[in-house]
């Protein structure tokens, strides 16, 4: 497969040349030294479970990514949990535990409604 290579030169006269880039690794959303979208290791979680949080993270080896959780309250959402992973093997990962707020505060398992979480990741 083909790589490339950029370069660029300013008004004045400046020179730059990027590093080669590999098309595979930028069509698929994940270029080189950048974070892809965070993914749930499920979409479907009870209270007590333990989930997952992953993000691809090619030319990041070794980086502490931070993910941030929320959970959707009324309409807004509000700051549920923040957990940290490292970079390896390209790809970042954190468990965190998952409560249901209502459950969390006391209440019973049986007639709740699920809670909507959301996860967001950056370079800690």
């Amino acid at each position: 497969m083909p790589r490339y290579r950029f370069r660029v030169r300013t008004a004045d006269g400046l020179e730059l040349i990027s590093e080669v880039i590999d098309p595979a690794l930028a069509s698929s959303g994940a270029a080189r030294g950048a974070l892809g979208l965070p993914e749930w290791s499920s979409s479907d979680l009870s209270h007590g479970d333990t989930a997952t949080l992953r993000v691809s993270g090619a030319g990041l080896e070794g980086r502490q990514v931070k993910f941030v959780v929320e959970r959707q309250d009324g309409s807004g959402w509000v700051p549920y949990r923040e957990v940290l992973g490292i970079v390896s093997g390209g790809v970042a990962s954190a468990d965190v535990d998952v409560q249901h707020p209502v459950v969390a505060a006391g209440g019973s398992t049986e007639d709740v409604d699920a809670a909507s979480m959301r996860v967001s990741c950056s370079l800690a």
